[in-house]
C-alpha cells in the first residue's frame, strides 16, 4: 500500500450569467458533512476549508486501492473585483457549495478629451 500524504484541495468551476448578471464559483465537495466545511470571506479572497472524516474508525480494511481523500482540505480563490462581496451568498446542495454575487455595473468609459487645433 502507498502511504503518501496527499493535499487535496477541492476543484472549482466559476463562471459569468451575462443574462442575471451574476458571478458563480463553486467548489465541489461530495461526501463531506456540511459541518465540516468552513467558508472565509477576506477582500476579494474566499477559502473554503474543512476537514474530510473517515467513515467507520472501528473498521479498519485492509485496502487493496484507496483513492478517496481523508483529512483535512483547503482552498483560496481570487475574486473578481468587478463582483459585490456585499451581496455575496453561499448554498450547498448535493456536494456542491456555490457561492453567487451580483456583477457590479461598470461606469461609462471615459472619452479622451480632445485639445482641438
Amino acid at each position: 500500500m502507498d502511504n503518501r500524504v496527499v493535499v487535496v484541495a477541492p476543484p472549482v468551476e466559476a463562471w459569468v450569467d451575462k443574462k442575471s448578471k451574476e458571478f458563480h464559483l463553486s467548489f465541489a465537495v461530495p461526501g463531506i458533512d456540511l459541518q465540516n466545511v468552513q467558508l472565509n470571506l477576506q477582500g476579494h479572497e474566499v477559502t473554503i476549508s474543512g476537514d474530510q472524516k473517515s467513515g467507520d474508525s472501528k473498521r479498519q480494511p485492509d485496502y487493496l486501492r484507496n483513492e478517496f481523500s481523508i483529512g483535512p482540505f483547503e482552498r483560496t480563490v481570487m475574486l473578481p473585483f468587478n463582483i459585490d462581496v456585499e451581496k455575496l451568498t453561499a448554498r450547498y446542495s448535493n456536494g456542491t457549495v456555490e457561492i453567487v454575487a451580483p456583477v457590479k455595473e461598470m461606469g461609462p468609459k471615459k472619452e479622451g478629451r480632445s485639445t482641438g487645433s
